[in-house]
């Protein structure tokens, strides 16, 4: 039994939520909102945001204070979004105006003031917490005052239209910022048109789109690394390269594991793109080589190393089946 529903159950409570371990919360966010009735008194919506604030502010604390950052990638990826949906939500069904819009940094104080006796430490990290969270709160909200509008305006015109059906490409338009350049966060088109039942939306194919291009990137980073930390490419249309690239979708991704750990042996392997640079320094796909010209060779699998980590590239050769060898630099 969780430590919430054991305190509830010793107080002959029926919710966890009725503890003083949220009660105090749920005080402090009424404290904020001026549309909104206290918890008891709350509709569904409404007490949904106060637990979904307070459950929140409870994990932000403890996690921000056990040393995780919000930030793009891995864990901290995942506070950094939970921090931004609570922050919608806080906007949304309890109206939260533009002095209060950082609600929930001005619940960490009340979390550690109720955990701390347990965990003496979430003190001294105490403005740390909170100010990490309200600069994720402000720097969300400006994305969402420009998405927000942008979202309603699109489902507004496909009820215009009768086109009650959202595309894979239509929510990678929205996400990606292709729309008026402005990026639509992927819970807020999820939680927005859920409110619209009478649509449906396309999530299988925006996902097998999310998934090529992870892949097209994947497959021209390398080269793209490559460029840029070799002085004697620097030059290079490096922007042409991956179009170039993009442009044939049947190459797969070069793989180099294990084989770049194995520089004692050679490789046998597949041309899948051979790329000339011209001596205007741009680059055109050709289907034969000539000893006297660069090119970049895209390979199914390979052994050099790109540079990475301050390591600088590997150098070679690569010999074709009709014996010509050129040196890779």
């Amino acid at each position: 039994m969780g430590l919430e529903r054991l305190v509830a159950v010793l107080n002959s409570l029926e919710s966890n939520y009725d503890t003083d371990l949220f009660t105090p919360l749920f005080d402090t966010i009424h404290s904020f909102t001026h549309q909104v009735p206290i918890y008891s008194q709350a509709n569904s919506n409404q007490q949904y945001a106060y637990r979904l604030l307070a459950d929140h502010a409870r994990m932000f604390t403890i996690a921000i204070g056990d040393g995780l950052v919000p930030e793009k990638k891995g864990i901290g990826g995942l506070v950094k979004k939970m921090i931004e949906r609570a922050t919608r939500i806080a906007h949304e069904y309890l109206h939260i105006d533009e002095e209060n819009v950082a609600i929930l940094s001005k619940l960490i104080p009340v979390v550690t003031k109720i955990l701390s006796p347990a965990y003496p430490d979430l003190t001294n990290k105490l403005n740390r917490t909170v100010e990490l969270v309200k600069q994720t709160e402000l720097n969300y909200m400006k994305k969402y005052q420009l998405a927000k509008p942008l979202l309603e305006q699109f489902i507004q015109q496909k009820q215009n239209m009768s086109d009650f059906h959202i595309s894979g490409k239509e929510i990678s338009d929205l996400y990606s910022g292709k729309i008026n350049q402005t990026n639509v966060p992927l819970e807020m088109i999820e939680d927005y048109t859920r409110l619209f039942p009478n649509f449906k939306v396309d999530w299988q194919t925006f996902e097998s789109i999310m998934r090529e291009e992870s892949r097209k990137s994947k497959q021209f980073s390398i080269y793209n690394k490559t460029m840029r930390a070799s002085e004697h490419l620097s030059h290079h249309p490096i922007d042409q390269l991956a179009d170039l690239i993009k442009q044939n979708p049947s190459i797969s991704s070069t793989i180099d594991e294990p084989f770049k750990y194995q520089i004692e042996k050679a490789l046998s392997a597949q041309v899948q793109l051979i790329i000339e640079l011209n001596s205007d320094s741009q680059l055109s796909i050709v289907d034969k080589v000539d000893p006297t010209k660069k090119y970049y060779l895209i390979l199914d699998k390979t052994n050099f190393y790109s540079a990475a980590g301050g390591q600088a590239s590997d150098r070679g050769s690569i010999q074709f089946s009709d014996n010509q060898t050129f040196e890779i630099e």
